[in-house]
C-alpha cells in the first residue's frame, strides 16, 4: 500500500507510507521539543531539505509549552508556505503527580494538532502534511498516537464547511510497509469517516432544537457579521433553567458587557456551527458554566476545545463540584474558577476576568 483516501465532509485525509518532505501541501508539520533542536525523525528530515533557516527562525519563539504550535518559515522546501513546529517533548516541565503520562501524551496530540487546524484555517490555506506526532523522540506509543490523530483529524475535517486536504504520513522502516502496525489507525479512520454523516446529521438536530423557541427574554438578532460582542457563554441548555444562566447574563449587561449566547442568537437559516465558531473567535474571554449537565454535553466541550485552541481567555463559572469532560481535563487544571453552587456570584471576580482578556488581546 502506498497510500490511503478517506472523506469527510468535503475534506480529504490521504494517508501515504513516505518522506514528508516531498509533500507538495502548504504547510508541513514538524514534531520537536519545547527547545526546537530538530535533532532527529521528522523534524531532523524536514531541516536537512529546508535548511537551517527553518530552525533560527522557529527558536525565536522558544522555549514554548508543551502541545503549543510554533509557525516558522518554510525554508527551501520548494512548495510549503510554512511549518507548524508540534511541541512534543520535555514532559518533565510539568509539575509531577498531577496528571498520568497517558493523559498527557494524549493533551499533547490533541492540543497540537487541534492548533495546526486552527492556525491553518487562520491563514486561509487549505492543504497540510502531518507526521505521526509524538512517535518519534517522543515516544508515545504507536497505538496512541493512531487513536489520537484518526480521533483530531477525523473531528476537524467533520466539523468544517471548508474543502481541505490533509496529508499523513507513516514511518516505512527501512523502505519496508508494514501495516499491521497501523492496524489501529486505518480501523478508526474508516469507523469516522463512516460515521461522519451521522456526525452531520447530530448537528442539523442540535441546530434545530437550538432554533426553538426559549423560555429566556429574547434580544434582537445579530447575524454573524453583525457580531459586536466580547463575551461568549458556553453553557448546558439543561442549565438554564435554574435562573443562573440569567443571573450571569444580567451581570454582564449590568456593567455593559456584551455577550453572545445561543438561546439568543441562532437563529434558522444560519449554519449553527459556522455561527458558532464565528461567535468564539469573535469573543475576547469565554464564559465556561461547569455543571454535571456541560460535563456531558459534547457541543459544550467542542466550543471550550476550540475556544483553547484559539488561546481564548477562560472563565469557569461552576454551579456543582463535578468533574470537567475528560477530553478539556487537562486544559482546566490549572484555571481559576468561580464559585456559583450557592446563589451568590462574585462579579467582581468576573469582571476582572473579562478585563484581564481585554489587556491580553490588545
Amino acid at each position: 500500500m502506498d497510500s490511503r483516501t478517506y472523506t469527510f465532509n468535503k475534506s480529504t485525509l490521504t494517508v501515504i507510507f513516505g518522506d514528508i518532505t516531498t509533500s507538495k501541501a502548504s504547510v508541513i508539520v514538524s514534531s520537536d521539543d519545547t527547545d526546537i533542536s530538530m535533532r532527529g525523525g521528522v523534524s531532523r528530515a524536514i531541516l536537512l531539505a529546508g535548511g537551517e533557516e527553518i530552525q533560527r527562525d522557529a527558536q525565536r519563539h522558544t522555549p514554548s509549552k508543551l502541545g503549543d504550535v510554533v509557525v516558522s518559515t518554510s525554508g527551501k522546501l520548494p512548495h510549503q508556505k510554512f511549518v507548524f513546529h508540534c511541541m512534543t517533548k520535555d514532559f518533565h516541565r510539568l509539575p509531577s503527580g498531577l496528571v498520568t503520562a497517558e493523559d498527557l501524551r494524549e493533551f499533547v496530540i490533541r492540543h497540537s494538532a487541534d492548533k495546526c487546524f486552527r492556525i491553518l484555517d487562520a491563514l486561509e490555506l487549505d492543504s497540510i502534511a502531518f507526521p505521526y506526532i509524538g512517535a518519534g523522540n517522543a515516544e508515545i506509543p504507536m497505538p496512541v498516537v493512531g487513536r489520537m490523530m484518526a480521533e483530531v483529524i477525523s473531528a476537524n475535517l467533520s466539523s468544517t464547511n471548508r474543502s481541505l486536504h490533509v496529508e499523513l504520513y507513516l514511518y516505512a522502516e527501512h523502505g519496508k510497509v508494514n501495516e499491521m502496525d497501523y492496524i489501529d489507525l486505518f480501523e478508526n479512520l474508516a469507523v469516522n469517516a463512516a460515521a461522519s454523516k451521522i456526525r452531520s446529521s447530530n448537528y442539523n438536530d442540535y441546530s434545530e432544537e437550538h432554533d426553538q423557541e426559549s423560555d429566556l427574554e429574547q434580544t434582537p438578532f445579530r447575524s454573524a457579521d453583525e457580531m459586536d460582542h466580547e463575551v461568549f457563554i458556553s453553557y448546558a441548555r439543561e442549565d438554564s433553567h435554574s435562573g443562573k444562566i440569567k443571573m450571569i447574563k444580567d451581570a454582564l449587561a449590568e456593567k455593559g458587557i456584551k455577550y453572545w449566547i445561543d438561546e439568543e442568537s441562532i437563529h434558522s437559516g444560519e449554519h449553527f456551527q459556522e455561527v458558532i465558531t464565528k461567535a468564539i473567535r469573535k469573543a475576547s474571554s469565554v464564559v465556561f458554566v461547569v455543571s454535571e449537565n456541560s460535563a456531558k454535553s459534547k457541543y459544550v466541550t467542542m466550543e471550550i476545545e476550540y475556544s483553547v485552541s484559539l488561546d481564548k481567555h477562560i472563565i469557569p463559572v461552576r454551579l456543582d463540584k463535578s468533574s470537567y469532560h475528560t477530553r478539556i481535563d487537562m486544559n482546566m487544571i490549572y484555571r481559576d474558577y468561580l464559585d456559583f453552587t450557592t446563589q451568590k456570584l462574585d462579579r467582581q471576580k468576573l469582571y476582572s476576568g473579562i478585563e484581564f482578556a481585554r489587556i491580553h488581546e490588545k
